[in-house]
């Protein structure tokens, strides 16, 4: 790995702990905007093995997601918060620092997109095309900006709360085959009776390389988003 690139590992773990200190505490939640509470997230990955198909790099962490939404305005804001763990081992090559909390803050009422009932990855066009095709109730995407010192740094972000992909082992198959984006029936992997809250980092501008992926898993939505759902 080359100077530059490892100094841009450890700016933008210095930017996500700077803004991590602020957002640990929750954020007060207008009465008329509903929200979901997610925990016991999974890390997916991490770099190279950022999707792990077949579940082998999939780890519990501990952290907390934190999705408001009114359907209607689309105001409303996706917060993750990431604590420090001692089983959390990962690659020098990972870019986020383990020894501090993290955490981001994404208003979804200035993101440039937000989809709801809408299939996403696969050949969608919406997502990851790298991700089979599932179903989401929302999703979208972002820009965050994040400051540390003199330095900023911009990450891109995609959302999405959706029918699950991930097994109880972490793995994506359906009926014993294992996922891979070389499928040409990228079909019929999710589980649409359980529901996953999902997040996929990139750098700027680089949809080729993900930064951080996770998974929480086991999520119960709000009655007034699941009313708005069709079948």
């Amino acid at each position: 790995m080359s100077p530059l690139r490892i100094l841009g590992w450890v700016a933008l773990a210095s930017a996500l702990a700077i803004v991590g200190v602020g957002l640990l505490m929750r954020r007060p939640t207008p009465m008329h905007i509903p929200e979901l509470i997610a925990d016991a997230p999974w890390l997916i990955g991490p770099h190279p093995d950022a999707f792990s198909y077949d579940g082998s790099a999939v780890k519990r962490i501990s952290g907390e997601g934190l999705l408001q939404l009114d359907p209607e305005t689309g105001n409303g804001a996706l917060v993750v918060s990431l604590r420090p763990d001692a089983s959390w081992t990962v690659p020098e090559e990972f870019p986020l620092s383990l020894e501090t909390a993290i955490a981001f803050d994404l208003p979804l009422e200035t993101a440039p997109n937000l989809w709801m009932d809408q299939l996403i990855h696969g050949d969608t066009a919406i997502g990851d095309a790298r991700l089979p095709a599932t179903f989401a109730l929302f999703a979208g995407d972002g820009r965050l900006r994040l400051q540390a010192a003199s330095e900023t740094i911009e990450v891109d972000v995609f959302w999405s709360l959706a029918h699950a992909l991930r097994q109880a082992d972490g793995a994506i198959r359906n009926q014993g085959l294992v996922f891979s984006p070389l499928l040409r029936d990228r079909n019929g992997f999710s589980n649409p009776d359980q529901l996953e809250l999902a997040l996929l980092v990139y750098p700027e501008g680089n949809r080729d390389e993900i930064l951080l992926h996770l998974v929480f898993s086991s999520v119960e939505p709000p009655s007034a988003w699941t009313a708005l759902t069709v079948d």
